[in-house]
């Protein structure tokens, strides 16, 4: 029983109502998509549609060229820059669904770099379908090899724009065309701490969205996997774990949510609030990838699934954009500031 509820129903189907998807676009009445839904509401679904039609879920998992460019032609490779419209929401959002589906892209490095470029003609290029590569380490390159623009950000989130050189491929769990080589520093950008926090939400979106859809297919398997005589998903050790996630899910997502809606909002350019959702999501989002694949037992490692795809994404995801140590410390430095000004005794 859930909530003290006279009618006790089994935590797996509460999950699965839950975690149920949205509306389809095509589902809503003629005529009456824009009143009943906000712009945000109509991108994302607009994003959620271009996953499924595309058959991104069903895809070789690793990156496209051609849905690269398409995901440009959308808009999504622009949004929160001048030329690209829209802000940190409609990132989150578009990242939410993108993460649900697995898309392999440099999609949080585009995102901070298009930010920290400032919209010059490099900037452009990325909104239009380049790539980009953005890197703490002067050795360890994410796409380093095809990357447009590349950047160095330093600790004190300092950027440059660079030049590659030597670069040796590097294969990844997480289908990340990755390199190891050399950076020649070019051309100084000055600090970005806007910049970075906005790759800090794109992660938070991605993550969030990959573990959700992992606890879809979970519940799922759950409900439908039968031993004993009943579905698994009536034992507490298989529904419990489950319902534990969601609610973590639920926080992280809150917690998303309040950050983009204050930097929208203009209210707050705070980046310890992105950062502090990073930390959260990241952290919810493995939990849930360990506690869906222990519910599929040996079927969760599986190769070429979409739940084994997803649990490494969220891994991968989970590195890119700063280092943990810059998002401890910008996370705990605020809580520090706001502690010394606090007058309560």
């Amino acid at each position: 029983m859930v909530g003290g509820s006279r009618n006790p129903v089994p935590v797996i189907d509460q999950l699965s109502w839950n975690l149920s998807p949205g509306p389809a676009f095509s589902s809503l009445p003629a005529g009456m998509e824009t009143s009943l839904l906000s712009d945000s509401d109509i991108f994302r679904l607009t994003v959620r549609r271009f996953v499924v039609s595309k058959g991104i879920e069903q895809s070789s998992y690793s990156f496209s060229p051609v849905l690269w460019r398409q995901l440009g032609e959308l808009g999504v490779l622009g949004l929160g820059t001048p030329a690209g419209g829209g802000g940190v929401v409609e990132i989150a959002s578009a990242m939410e669904e993108l993460g649900s589906g697995g898309f392999v892209g440099p999609l949080v490095e585009g995102f901070i770099a298009t930010h920290a470029l400032d919209g010059d003609s490099e900037s452009a290029h990325l909104v239009d379908g380049g790539t980009a590569s953005v890197t703490w380490d002067r050795s360890i390159l994410p796409w380093g090899r095809t990357a447009d623009v590349v950047l160095f950000v330093d600790h004190l989130d300092h950027a440059w724009t660079c030049r590659c050189e030597s670069m040796e491929a590097i294969d990844t769990l997480g289908r990340d065309e990755w390199a190891r080589g050399s950076v020649e520093c070019l051309r100084d950008l000055g600090t970005k701490h806007a910049a970075i926090a906005v790759g800090d939400i794109a992660v938070s979106g991605y993550v969030l969205g990959a573990a959700n859809r992992m606890l879809q297919l979970a519940s799922e398997y759950a409900r439908d996997r039968r031993q004993f005589g009943k579905s698994i998903g009536e034992f507490q050790a298989v529904s419990h774990p489950l319902a534990r996630c969601l609610a973590k899910l639920h926080s992280a997502r809150q917690l998303l949510a309040r950050c983009v809606t204050l930097w929208d909002q203009g209210t707050s350019h705070d980046c310890s609030i992105a950062a502090r959702s990073k930390l959260l999501s990241t952290a919810v989002a493995k939990e849930t990838s360990h506690a869906a694949l222990q519910v599929h037992g040996a079927m969760g490692f599986v190769e070429g699934t979409l739940l084994t795809h997803l649990a490494r994404r969220v891994h991968h995801v989970s590195l890119l954009g700063a280092p943990q140590r810059r998002s401890v410390r910008v996370a705990l430095s605020s809580i520090i500031d706001r502690s010394r000004t606090d007058d309560t005794p």
